[in-house]
């Protein structure tokens, strides 16, 4: 940004003869504002950092600790928790097999879930006790012919939580790891 705007200032130097002063003093105002958003930015960034760690992290640490490794696991969120459990993880989001994706849009992935033999599944979840991404994707209809149990969960406090996702939405403040039953 800086060197933009240093090049900026030099074109309109050359092309408009605006006096050096006042670019100056515009060349000042915009190293202000960006050094004071690296600031407000490096907080939003280490909450964030936090909230992963708090919460993904840990549940890959959980799942690494006590679901046995051949166990296969899905969850929405796949980063941390895949790269952290050291877990055959299925991605709910459609990333990293597209052959998913047309279970995503029915709403009813959980035929795929049967043929791939996940056990486990991690969701995010709100400080309401509820999963958005749960409901889209149908584990909670009545034609699912799955029983969802609650295993264990990890969360970040709502002050920490709501300091990063007032400037992004980051994350569900939650994640939970539910056993499948198939019915």
């Amino acid at each position: 940004m800086i060197l933009g705007a240093k090049y900026t200032i030099e074109w309109f130097i050359k092309k408009q003869k605006i006096h050096t002063v006042a670019m100056s003093l515009v060349s000042l105002i915009l190293t202000f504002v960006f050094l004071n958003n690296s600031l407000v930015w490096s907080d939003i960034t280490k909450v964030s950092i936090f909230h992963i760690n708090n919460t993904h992290r840990e549940m890959a640490l959980y799942l690494k600790k006590y679901i046995p490794a051949d166990e296969k696991v899905a969850a929405f969120d796949i980063g941390a928790i895949k790269y952290f459990s050291n877990h055959n993880i299925v991605d709910l989001g459609g990333l990293i097999d597209r052959n998913f994706i047309p279970y995503l849009l029915s709403g009813n992935p959980v035929p795929y879930l049967k043929s791939k033999g996940v056990n486990y599944i991690v969701l995010p979840y709100l400080f309401s006790e509820k999963t958005e991404i749960g409901w889209r994707l149908g584990f909670f209809k009545d034609s699912s012919k799955i029983k969802l149990i609650k295993l264990k969960e990890f969360g970040t406090s709502k002050e920490a939580w709501k300091s990063g996702i007032d400037a992004l939405y980051h994350a569900d403040p939650k994640q939970v790891l539910l056993e499948i039953r198939y019915l």
